[in-house]
């Protein structure tokens, strides 16, 4: 993970919102705070993201997947076994759902939960042998 720490830089891109990628800066997925309060600028090593905005941090957050391109919840799901991926995914939409609106977005928390809901219900139906509704 890249850091920016470059204070010219991040001014601007706070101030360009959706323009950002207009101005000739690293591509950045988010700020993030760092240690003894700095802000900086999360640039993901191998985008290749134009607009900052089209990240979809619900479905696919470029934090949890490998420049190989593996998804976390993919990897996860594979060394859990079915049975213990789906308690995972069910306690996973607790947390978001426990959390809504304390950390970020209440509307991502929501999604991020039904995300999880609806990721643990596909992995039951495999388990039952039904094929997930889409």
């Amino acid at each position: 993970m890249n850091i920016v720490r470059d204070s010219d830089i991040m001014g601007k891109l706070m101030a360009a919102g959706e323009n950002a990628a207009d101005l000739g800066v690293p591509v950045f997925v988010g700020i993030l705070s760092v240690p003894c309060g700095e802000v900086g600028v999360w640039v993901h090593p191998t985008s290749n993201i134009s607009n900052p905005k089209s990240v979809d941090m619900v479905n696919r957050p470029p934090h949890y997947q490998s420049e190989s391109g593996i998804e976390c919840i993919d990897a996860l799901e594979a060394a859990l076994g079915t049975e213990a991926f789906i308690a995972h995914c069910r306690a996973t939409a607790i947390k978001y759902l426990w959390r809504t609106g304390k950390k970020g977005s209440a509307e991502e928390d929501l999604r991020k939960a039904v995300w999880y809901a609806n990721r643990a219900a596909d992995a039951q139906a495999k388990l039952d042998g039904r094929t997930p509704k889409p």
